[in-house]
């Protein structure tokens, strides 16, 4: 199961990391986006959510499909795993999911 606050942890630090690959300000990429360069801080730090159309934007500015920036899988820790196991319809849900062949 994905945990939401690493999902985003993760895709900041993606971000972040093809920026500075890039030489990238900053605040070229915030401008882009329409957001503030604080707002893009705190995306690439992992504490402030990213609407699609930003993501796009700042995808296309770094020359990257979102595809790309997006991860693919960040596992829910054990523990929470196990607690919401015990809800009926999320174990039901989660053995389907297991049970589906991947593509």
């Amino acid at each position: 199961m994905i945990d939401r606050n690493q999902f985003y942890i993760e895709l900041g630090a993606r971000l972040r990391n093809k920026r500075e690959a890039l030489g990238l300000k900053q605040s070229d990429i915030a401008e882009a986006a329409g957001i503030s360069r604080t707002s893009l801080t705190n995306i690439e730090c992992g504490r402030q959510r990213i609407l699609v159309d930003q993501l796009s934007l700042i995808c296309h500015r770094l020359g990257v499909s979102a595809a790309e920036i997006i991860p693919a899988e960040v596992v829910m820790p054990k523990t929470a795993q196990s607690k919401l196991a015990k809800i009926p319809v999320v174990a039901s849900f989660v053995k389907s999911v297991m049970a589906e062949p991947a593509q």
